[in-house]
């Protein structure tokens, strides 16, 4: 139904009548009082409050709510039964006598009385009857709405959250009409608190894919006025650590004697520092005895020897010294030395007489002071040819069951063209499309030979067979790979590996740090022109093309090529099968090391192959970089070589302190072999499966 809501209507009876707005004004505000605590009923958005009292028991199906009224001659006692069904009572004090005599006093306790109540004149009673027919409309309503209410309660969005509007409050009551302001402020507010359950959260950037962004490189100016207000706000947490702060040049000073502790523990060794012992020692290599001097500049307990003096202890040479290597006693190779990881222990040991202790219960082997180190292995240096290289890694990988061509190109080595093998290289490949590379094994660099097909290959060495003035020698053929180009340029990827020996302990370390170098052989493959180079030209050609590490690692982050994960460990693996080859015929003596080149080539899938290794020759120091890289390298060089077998003093002078800041303290060495771990059984494994007939020429 469709109705209007009435207004709210005050229906006055015959009795008040004939009463002057005065009187009955002065009525309303003393006897209709009680009324203005009457329960007022809201329908819809409107409120309707009767004012009429009706005796209970002749009218009571009116309203939905009944209102019993006693009269006594003293006070009225209003009793009513309030919303929430408490029962309440309200006293209305006695009146004073002078108000008790007015006429509109009199007349509305006669208003009020059951006598006259009953008496009512035709016109109140249509109006009572509008008013019912109006109230029973809006309980028509009132009941619609409880229907409409309990399906909303039973629909899902009840359950999810509340729907802020009168019409659908659970256990709706009637309101006092001072209650509705207060009510719609209250039902509001949580509206605006639940907006985070009505709306989707957004996703944080913890679970999206993002592009690397650029950090935000704060001012200096910016952080030093951020650390002042950190250091307002904790005192306690900054200030003490401000002041025990280590003074930079003692923290490198025990930085630079705990890597040499380490190091002698490694090696199962220990030496005990002294305050007075001075060494001397001698070079003889002028191309590189520029950088050697500066690195042992802040070794201040080193002197170089006179040439008069003969006893030296450390000997760096271009070659070998068969005089200095033959007053050295030759060592047997073990693999079952006992092998303990030190680390841990290590922090202990902070002083000198922590360190001897430590020695002594580990039981590491105290040497004497009085010992000789040297640059150089062997005498013999077609040790480190690449025929060598060739022959030694072949029959390796045969004892193995491993394939040699997965480390380095495929090659043969041609002592005479009367050879099985290489018959069979030219009739196997004689189809093939690759371009091979020949040279000489005694001249290595000198002439390069390229070829195009087997038949040239054999036309090459033909020729040279067939000269009257030939020597006796020996050809390498080798398949020629494509390799990564750089800015039109073809790179070889040069590495240093040193090879130390000391206490009959073999290890061997890769110098991680490379710098690029212009290949040999930087031609088109689709050129068809025989390409000689002289080692003179080629020199004057590429020596100065030197490119270093960051550049080529920047060429390589553009191709989407991890060199980290995909390129670094391919080479530390092939630099380990290496040194396995040639481990068992390494003649080990006392104390020594070799600091080798190894050229890496990477091709145009980039995987590396190992091209030549070859002892160290002259830097080139006509770049800044490759300066910083040469002290380096020899630097970190003699701190696993010599400074293990002759530690700093334990005091140092105050005038020499400042030579520590030479000192690096990042090691660019990492471990690729250890005799103790990765040469197990290789020893039993050559002599078993090897003939003893079969004998290598070149040892």
């Amino acid at each position: 139904m469709n109705l209007k809501m009435p207004s709210i209507q005050n229906i006055h009876t015959d009795a008040n009548s004939n009463v002057s707005q005065i009187q009955n004004d002065s009525i309303k505000r003393q006897d209709f009082s009680p009324t203005q605590i009457s329960p007022s009923y809201l329908f819809s958005n409107n409120s309707f409050q009767p004012t009429l009292k009706i005796i209970a028991t002749q009218k009571a199906s009116i309203f939905g709510q009944r209102k019993e009224t006693f009269l006594n001659s003293s006070y009225r006692e209003i009793s009513q039964c309030d919303i929430y069904g408490n029962l309440q009572k309200y006293k209305i004090q006695k009146q004073e006598d002078s108000l008790a005599r007015l006429r509109g006093r009199k007349r509305s306790i006669k208003q009020h009385s059951p006598y006259t109540l009953n008496q009512q004149s035709p016109t109140s009673i249509k109006n009572i009857e509008s008013q019912k027919k109006a109230l029973e409309n809006v309980i028509d309503d009132l009941k619609l709405n409880k229907i409409k209410l309990k399906k909303l309660e039973k629909s899902p969005q009840a359950k999810n959250f509340p729907v802020h509007n009168f019409y659908y409050l659970k256990n709706m009551k009637y309101i006092y009409p001072f209650q509705v302001e207060k009510s719609v402020t209250d039902l509001m507010k949580p509206f605006h608190q639940q907006r985070d359950n009505l709306l989707s959260p957004i996703q944080t950037e913890r679970s999206l894919i993002y592009p690397q962004r650029p950090q935000i490189q704060r001012p200096q100016e910016f952080l030093d006025k951020l650390k002042n207000r950190l250091l307002k706000r904790k005192k306690t947490m900054y200030l003490p650590q401000a002041q025990i702060q280590e003074d930079p040049i003692q923290r490198k000073l025990k930085h630079f004697q705990k890597s040499i502790f380490e190091n002698q523990c490694l090696h199962t060794i220990y030496i005990r520092p002294s305050a007075i012992r001075i060494q001397k020692y001698r070079i003889q290599d002028s191309k590189n005895e520029s950088i050697l001097k500066r690195c042992l500049s802040y070794r201040w307990w080193w002197q170089e020897a006179d040439e008069a003096d003969e006893e030296v202890q450390l000997l760096w040479s271009c070659q070998a010294s068969s005089s200095f290597l033959s007053k050295q006693r030759t060592r047997h190779i073990s693999d079952k030395i006992e092998f303990q990881p030190f680390e841990q222990i290590l922090k202990i040991c902070d002083s000198v007489e922590d360190q001897m202790k430590f020695a002594i219960e580990q039981k590491l082997c105290l040497l004497s002071p009085y010992i000789k180190i040297h640059n150089h292995i062997d005498v013999i240096d077609p040790f480190w040819t690449k025929k060598n290289l060739i022959s030694r890694f072949q029959k390796y990988c045969t004892l193995t069951n491993q394939n040699d061509n997965d480390f380095f190109p495929f090659s043969i080595i041609v002592n005479n063209l009367g050879e099985e093998s290489f018959y069979d290289f030219i009739r196997n490949y004689k189809t093939s499309t690759e371009i091979w590379i020949v040279l000489k094994c005694q001249n290595e660099g000198e002439r390069i030979q390229l070829c195009e097909n087997t038949k040239s290959v054999y036309n090459f060495i033909h020729k040279e067979y067939s000269m009257p003035s030939r020597k006796q020698q020996s050809f390498i053929v080798q398949q020629y790979i494509r390799s990564f180009v750089y800015q039109q340029i073809k790179l070889d990827l040069c590495f240093y590996l040193l090879i130390a020996q000391i206490n009959g302990i073999v290890r061997a370390y890769l110098f991680e740090q490379f710098y690029g170098e212009q290949s040999q052989l930087n031609f088109s493959p689709l050129e068809k022109d025989m390409l000689f180079k002289s080692n003179e030209q080629f020199n004057d050609n590429y020596n100065s093309d030197k490119i270093q590490m960051k550049t080529i690692l920047e060429y390589f982050d553009d191709c989407r090529v991890d060199y980290d994960y995909k390129i670094l460990p391919e080479i530390k693996m092939i630099i380990c099968e290496y040194i396995r080859s040639v481990f068992t015929q390494m003649p080990v003596k006392d104390h020594n090391f070799e600091l080798l080149q190894v050229k890496i080539l990477i091709d145009n899938q980039y995987k590396p192959w190992l091209i030549d290794i070859k002892p160290t020759t002259e830097f080139d120091l006509s770049t800044d970089f490759m300066k910083e890289y040469a002290q380096q390298l020899i630097d970190n060089a003699l701190q696993l070589s010599v400074d293990v077998l002759f530690p700093s003093p334990s005091i140092w002078p105050k005038d020499k302190r400042r030579l520590i800041d030479i000192y690096s303290e990042q090691n660019d060495f990492a471990v690729v072999f250890d005799s103790r771990m990765d040469g197990q059984g290789l020893k039993s494994l050559f002599e078993e499966k090897q003939p003893e007939s079969i004998k290598d020429d070149e040892f």
